[in-house]
Protein backbone atom coordinates (compact mmCIF):
# COMPACT_ATOMS: atom_id res chain seq x y z
CA UNK A 1 0.00 0.00 0.00
CA UNK A 2 2.01 3.01 -1.16
CA UNK A 3 0.18 5.24 1.82
CA UNK A 4 2.15 2.93 4.02
CA UNK A 5 5.36 2.44 2.00
CA UNK A 6 7.98 4.92 3.37
CA UNK A 7 9.92 4.22 0.14
CA UNK A 8 7.17 5.61 -1.67
CA UNK A 9 6.22 8.50 0.92
CA UNK A 10 10.31 9.80 0.86
CA UNK A 11 10.00 9.57 -3.39
CA UNK A 12 6.66 11.68 -3.00
CA UNK A 13 8.09 13.95 -0.53
CA UNK A 14 11.36 14.35 -3.22
CA UNK A 15 8.74 14.85 -6.28
CA UNK A 16 6.82 17.58 -4.60
CA UNK A 17 9.98 19.12 -3.55
CA UNK A 18 11.58 19.44 -7.03
CA UNK A 19 8.17 19.92 -8.38
CA UNK A 20 7.28 23.38 -6.17
CA UNK A 21 11.14 24.71 -6.87
CA UNK A 22 10.23 24.32 -10.97
CA UNK A 23 6.83 26.18 -10.15
CA UNK A 24 8.86 29.12 -8.42
CA UNK A 25 11.54 29.40 -10.66
CA UNK A 26 9.28 29.10 -13.60
CA UNK A 27 6.17 31.31 -11.89
CA UNK A 28 5.86 33.73 -15.04
CA UNK A 29 5.27 30.47 -17.37
CA UNK A 30 2.47 27.86 -18.37
CA UNK A 31 4.38 24.32 -16.84
CA UNK A 32 2.75 21.17 -18.78
CA UNK A 33 2.38 18.20 -16.74
CA UNK A 34 1.44 14.52 -16.73
CA UNK A 35 0.27 11.60 -14.29
CA UNK A 36 2.70 9.70 -13.61
CA UNK A 37 3.19 7.36 -16.31
CA UNK A 38 3.53 3.17 -15.78
CA UNK A 39 5.79 3.03 -18.61
CA UNK A 40 8.28 5.63 -19.91
CA UNK A 41 6.99 6.97 -23.24
CA UNK A 42 9.19 4.89 -26.42
CA UNK A 43 9.07 5.98 -29.75
CA UNK A 44 6.42 8.03 -31.78
CA UNK A 45 3.62 6.03 -30.61
CA UNK A 46 4.50 6.90 -26.50
CA UNK A 47 5.16 10.07 -27.55
CA UNK A 48 1.89 11.22 -28.80
CA UNK A 49 0.45 9.02 -26.04
CA UNK A 50 2.19 11.53 -23.55
CA UNK A 51 1.48 14.46 -25.81
CA UNK A 52 -2.05 13.87 -26.01
CA UNK A 53 -2.57 13.57 -22.15
CA UNK A 54 -0.57 16.61 -21.55
CA UNK A 55 -2.35 18.88 -24.22
CA UNK A 56 -5.25 17.29 -25.09
CA UNK A 57 -7.49 18.68 -27.85
CA UNK A 58 -5.42 22.80 -27.45
CA UNK A 59 -4.34 24.18 -30.50
CA UNK A 60 -0.18 23.97 -30.79
CA UNK A 61 -0.50 28.12 -31.04
CA UNK A 62 -2.17 27.47 -27.23
CA UNK A 63 1.06 25.31 -26.75
CA UNK A 64 3.44 27.90 -28.17
CA UNK A 65 1.79 31.10 -26.51
CA UNK A 66 -0.17 29.63 -23.59
CA UNK A 67 -1.77 32.01 -21.24
CA UNK A 68 -1.57 31.44 -17.13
Amino acid sequence: DPKHCNFCKKMRQIQLKFSGEIKKEFKNLKIWESDKLLEEPLGIDGLRKLANEIYGDITADEILNPKR
